[in-house]
């Protein structure tokens, strides 16, 4: 208890002792601090009032004194708790409470705050001015505590203030408890709390103040611990820089380049030589950053400090301040001095040598960075207007042009930079002077003399001010046109620029001087707008990519109704560099107005552009020009390419696309196109934007239109076809189908799920129209019925059915080839989706049924009606085919209704979309009027052209053996299917690739086997076999059964595995049946007819491409190769004369000649399984020759042999 009692006292006498000082008056507590340091407590002055006042605060002082230099342990926080009792209170009487009352008994008024900051600075202070060392140590960690969060922002402010306010006072510096490093961290912290461009609060800029104060007081007097103090410096100095708005780019870029000094410097690490000159910077720096100002005290009495100039800043540095006059006086007059300075170095470096040049070039730099920070600081840095201090703005007038327009043409580019940044904030105070035409001059000088040796920013200041200028430049002849001086200079310099530095240059000044316009606002006229459209395209030209880009990026500040016509004409350059710029321009075109017009109008001034006949657009999107912007004349060709390459702009426009502004877009585009119909160059449009708009939920507003616009359609009215009122017709009808016909299938799935309360549907109302017969266009039926193929087959496949039976059975040929036609259709986009096993009137083995009921019931009907009917049964066959070998989704249950249970080889790839021919055929003559019309609209870009509605026999029927024929004829559509695919099965049921990935089905085809059975003529299914039993018409239904195979072999498959399971099931079975060995021997025509099927399938007809994988492609013929040479050599070497017991007739041969040719032309693989065959293959050539029924048989046999290096 007794050990106590030492600190027991000071602590007792510690709450009397603030109470007598924070109460004091400040001279009082003045005269008792100079009293204690001096040694006499006043006991020597007598007895009067005021010594014996003096006495006692110089015993409160040595009370607080005591009580902080009591013992504790030695580690910082604690000698920072230690003096919290003593310092906390002097803190709460520097900020006064929010309520402006009393907090916690403390009434904090301004004379206590001057004694608080006052003690506080005593207790700092070294001995004997001060408390002594310990105390000075104990509340420097306080404070450096205090004013660091998460201390509460009204201690911190205090803390920060009595910081700043000591070592303003304290010319000795303070303690090393307040060295940069144990302070700024806190401080740095707590002005961090400010966002960028964002104005800070009074706490975060006390923050920063107290930081700049402690280290321009330590610049004073010991410029080593400032070196070791740079990373702080760099620090504040960039949050400072930061909290100057964009419009202020004087002192932003000041502090900027304030920075990047501090950092050259920091990076030499060399302290020795460049220390003092850091701390002349700092000194002249430090002052101007400080937001609440304060900071000349340190530094006017500052001595010897380094005036012979260093590459670190110093230099010839003004007079300090005299202290005379107040705040903006002393501003003013510091302008003007650093003003002078600028131009006395502006002038040494255009005038010296390279030595000196350098020198000077920094000189420059310097004395600009200060200008920066004073015109922010005098609230001239946002420019325009009489804003800010009238002598400061006075000084920086009157002295502008003498040291800025030297400046701009200065070696240095920070230099530049600051120039053009100082420069810009005195444009449009009051009007156009000489002083404005000199800075004018001066940067379009430095922009046409850019290096390209400089770096690629260091131009932009001086770009931002001759934009500036440009804009402010008053026209000649208001009202006259013409082009202003300044933006003439600007345009040459975009044409014929020196350097790319130079021609970038003069593209921002454009795109900044279009950038300054408010909205609503032009700051050029019509003509100079012109110019600069024709200038900025000369630009795409510049063999430069970086001249180019910047060209692209000057569109975007231009009226979209000025360029976007002239960009989309660019895209037809010859040049391809050309070509891409135009492209990024007119995208970046239609961005940029996007953004400030909206998706709408932007897309309305793209149709605009692109509408036949269009002239420029306007800002509304109207063609109403001169016809720059649209196609012009009547050239077809030329319109359609024109259409589309402006069209390929529209990609990297709809990508940028909100959800809101796609919808947006998809409204306006159905709205165009319902609005226009007939417009190819809408529905192109539409088309391009489909990848975008095409997607729900933006897709939902192409079907609402849809919707729309069929409850307001009215009957067609049909006329005849050459009339312009029907085309019109025809084309209003069809608009909506073509809306529909640019949607992916997302789309489609999209409308299923979401419109299942809607009735009718969209499906449904698509099958009534291509049902419609005599009541609809064809044109408009045959649309239709494709689109209805892209429907969801849950909504279509069922109805489809049913109505196919309904029409067959009726014997309503154009309704049953309208519903085959959509059959065919969903089978190339849906695959065998679009025939769901579960269905009894879409399911595979029902659509062969009613395939095979055509073909039996119109077999012998020639009338063009039925012959149509027919090829679109063998059509939906082929399709089915082709979708059930393409189908490779594991879980899919197998179909063997009427298959034969040989199945292909297995693939791994997802199924793909293709596009079919027409099964209806138009009812117009080709070339017509309207045929030639909707060439350019009705296109399905993966479509072969539709043939013709009657077809040359692939296959000439025979009545059986007599030699007789009968032109029944069935033919095929033309088409491809798109899709790669590669490798082959292994047979089993499922395949496990090697990457680990989801195993596929086996490759099998129940209809394929079914074809193939009855061609055998073992086994073959229900649905092959005509109802009646005849011959002759079971014949005719197996040739029309080859010309199922033939299409199928014609066009390519979308995977290497679907091809592959054709030629292993096919092939094989062709030459079985080619070469009579079936279970009973097969007529002649179902031979001729196996032959030709070969022929077609190995027949080589390009390589396996992105259009999808051929049979005779790959190799996959070389395994069958041999077999088939075997039984067409066989065939060959036999006559029909009777000579042997094998009669065979002259056409068979004829067939299998056919049949050598398409194998000896095949690929490498295949001949060279080939090769053991060839001598046989020769002898059969030669016997064919000698016993040949026909010239033609004998004129084959003689080339094939010739080819093969053998005579006759």
């Amino acid at each position: 208890m007794e050990e106590a009692a030492p600190r027991a006292a000071p602590l007792q006498r510690l709450g009397p002792a603030l109470r007598a000082v924070l109460g004091c008056d400040p001279k009082a507590l003045r005269r008792a601090i100079d009293l204690r340091a001096a040694g006499d407590g006043g006991a020597s002055s007598g007895g009067g009032k005021s010594v014996k006042m003096a006495r006692e605060l110089t015993d409160a002082l040595d009370d607080i004194a005591a009580f902080l230099a009591a013992d504790v342990a030695e580690d910082t926080d604690s000698r920072a708790a230690a003096a919290y009792p003593a310092v906390d209170p002097m803190l709460e009487h520097v900020v006064r409470p929010a309520n402006g009352g009393v907090a916690a008994g403390i009434d904090a008024t301004a004379k206590s705050k001057k004694v608080a900051l006052r003690i506080v600075a005593w207790l700092l202070a070294p001995s004997p001015r001060g408390a002594g060392d310990e105390c000075a140590a104990r509340v420097g960690a306080a404070l450096a505590r205090r004013c660091a969060p998460p201390t509460p922002k009204r201690t911190r402010l205090a803390a920060c203030i009595a910081l700043h306010h000591a070592a303003v006072t304290l010319v000795d510096g303070l303690p090393p408890s307040c060295s940069p490093d144990a302070i700024a961290p806190g401080l740095l912290a707590t002005a961090a709390e400010a966002g960028e461009g964002d104005a800070p609060t009074r706490l975060q800029a006390e923050a920063a103040d107290a930081l700049l104060a402690l280290t321009a007081r330590l610049a004073v007097v010991d410029h080593r611990a400032l070196w070791r103090a740079l990373p702080h410096l760099r620090a504040v100095t960039e949050s400072v820089g930061g909290w100057w708005p964009a419009a202020c780019r004087a002192p932003r870029i000041a502090a900027r380049e304030a920075c990047t000094r501090l950092r050259r410097v920091e990076d030499t690490g060399d302290a020795e030589a460049w220390s003092r000159a850091l701390a002349n910077a700092w000194m002249d720096w430090a002052p101007l950053l400080a937001v609440r100002g304060g900071l000349d005290g340190i530094t006017a009495g500052a001595v010897g400090r380094d005036t012979d100039g260093d590459a670190a800043g110093g230099g010839e540095v003004p007079s300090p301040s005299d202290g005379n006059g107040d705040e903006s006086e002393r501003d003013a007059r510091r302008l003007a001095r650093w003003l002078e300075t600028a131009a006395a170095a502006a002038s040494a470096e255009r005038t010296g040598g390279p030595g000196a040049t350098a020198a000077a070039s920094e000189r420059l730099a310097h004395a600009l960075v200060a200008v920066g920070l004073l015109i922010g600081r005098a609230g001239l840095a946002g420019g325009g207007g009489e804003s800010g201090d009238a002598r400061a703005r006075a000084a920086l007038r009157n002295r502008a042009a003498d040291a800025l327009v030297p400046a701009l043409g200065s070696r240095s580019g920070a230099a530049r930079d600051l120039a053009a940044s100082i420069a810009a904030a005195t444009v449009g105070w009051g009007g156009w002077s000489a002083e404005h035409a000199a800075l004018l001059d001066g940067s379009l000088a430095a922009l046409d003399d850019a290096s390209e040796s400089e770096s690629a920013g260091s131009g932009a200041g001086v770009a931002s001010l001759a934009a500036a200028l440009v804009a402010a430049e008053p026209f000649a002849s208001p009202g006259f046109g013409g082009t202003r001086p300044g933006l003439a200079r600007v345009l040459r310099t975009c044409e014929r620029g020196r350097t790319e530095d130079a021609r970038v240059g003069a593209l921002a000044v454009i795109r900044n001087v279009l950038e300054t316009a408010a909205p609503g606002e032009d700051v050029v006229a019509g003509s100079e707008a012109a110019a600069i459209a024709a200038a900025s395209l000369g630009a795409l030209k510049d063999p430069t990519l970086i001249v180019r880009r910047a060209a692209a990026a000057t569109f975007s500040a231009l009226r979209i109704g000025d360029v976007l016509p002239r960009l989309l004409r660019a895209l037809s350059a010859k040049d391809a560099r050309e070509r891409a710029a135009a492209r990024e321009s007119a995208a970046g075109a239609m961005r940029a107005y996007t953004e400030t017009r909206g998706a709408r109008a932007a897309l309305d001034a793209f149709i605009a552009a692109v509408r036949p006949g269009s002239g420029e657009v306007d800002d509304a999107g109207d063609g109403d020009g001169d016809g720059v912007g649209g196609v012009g004349g009547d050239d077809a060709d030329d319109a359609e390419g024109f259409t589309s390459r402006a069209t390929s702009v529209l990609r990297g426009w709809s990508e940028s696309l909100t959800e809101d502004q796609a919808r947006e877009v998809a409204a306006g585009i159905a709205a165009a196109t319902l609005r226009n119909p007939g417009v190819t160059a809408i529905v192109r449009v539409a088309s391009a934007l489909a990848p975008r708009v095409g997607e729900p939920p933006a897709c939902r507003e192409t079907f609402t239109a849809v919707r729309a616009a069929w409850s307001a359609s009215r009957p067609a009215s049909l006329k005849s076809s050459e009339t312009s009122a029907n085309a019109d017709d025809v084309f209003e009808r069809l608009a909506p189908l073509l809306l529909l016909r640019t949607l992916p299938l997302e789309a489609w799935d999209d409308d299923h799920l979401f419109s299942v309360d809607e009735s009718p549907s969209v499906p449904d109302v698509l099958l009534d129209i291509a049902l419609a017969g005599a009541d609809e266009y064809d044109e408009v039926r045959r649309v239709a019925a494709e689109l209805h193929g892209r429907a969801h087959p849950d909504a279509s496949s069922e109805s489809r059915g049913i109505r196919l039976a309904e029409a067959v059975v009726d014997g309503r040929l154009g309704r049953a080839r309208a519903c085959m036609f959509s059959l065919c259709s969903s089978l190339a986009f849906r695959g065998i989706d679009a025939c769901p096993s579960h269905s009894s009137t879409a399911s595979p083995a029902a659509t062969r049924a009613i395939c095979a009921r055509v073909l039996g019931d119109l077999g012998l009907d020639d009338s063009d009606q039925a012959t149509k009917t027919r090829m679109g049964a063998t059509e939906t066959l082929a399709s089915l085919v082709r979708a059930e070998l393409e189908d490779a989704d594991v879980d899919r249950p197998d179909d063997d209704t009427d298959g034969d249970g040989d199945d292909p080889p297995t693939g791994d790839e997802s199924r793909g979309g293709r596009s079919e021919g027409g099964l209806l055929e138009p009812a117009d003559a080709v070339g017509s009027p309207l045929t030639k019309s909707l060439a350019n609209i009705y296109v399905d870009p993966l479509a072969a052209p539709t043939p013709a509605a009657r077809r040359e026999p692939l296959i000439r029927v025979l009545n059986g053996d007599d030699g007789t024929e009968n032109g029944t004829e069935n033919g095929t559509m033309n088409g491809t299917m798109n899709g790669t695919g590669n490798g082959t099965g292994n047979g089993t049921d499922t395949d496990t690739p090697r990457d680990g990935s989801r195993p596929t089905r086996r490759r099998r085809s129940a209809t394929l086997n079914g074809i193939l059975a009855a061609l055998e003529g073992s086994s073959a299914p229900d649905w092959t076999r005509p109802a009646d039993g005849d011959p002759g018409a079971a014949t005719r239904i197996r040739l029309t059964l080859a010309d199922v195979l033939v299409s199928v072999a014609r066009r390519p498959l979308r995977d290497a595995d679907a091809a592959a399971a054709f030629a292993n099931r096919a092939l094989p079975a062709l030459a079985a049946v080619a070469g009579g060995s079936g279970s009973r021997a097969a007529a002649d025509a179902t031979r001729a007819a196996a032959f030709h099927v070969a022929m077609v399938a190995v027949a080589p007809s390009g390589d396996d491409d992105d259009g999808g994988f051929r049979v005779s492609g790959g190799g996959r013929v070389a395994p069958h190769a041999r077999l088939l040479a075997e039984r067409a050599a066989s065939t060959l070497r036999t006559k029909s004369d009777g000579s042997t017991c094998d009669k065979v007739h002259g056409s068979v041969r004829v067939a299998a000649a056919r049949l050598v040719t398409a194998l000896v032309a095949g690929d490498d693989d295949t001949l060279e399984a080939l090769a053991e065959s060839i001598p046989e293959v020769r002898s059969a050539l030669r016997r064919a020759v000698d016993t040949a029924e026909s010239e033609e048989l004998a004129d084959s046999c003689r080339r094939l042999l010739s080819c093969m290096g053998a005579v006759a």
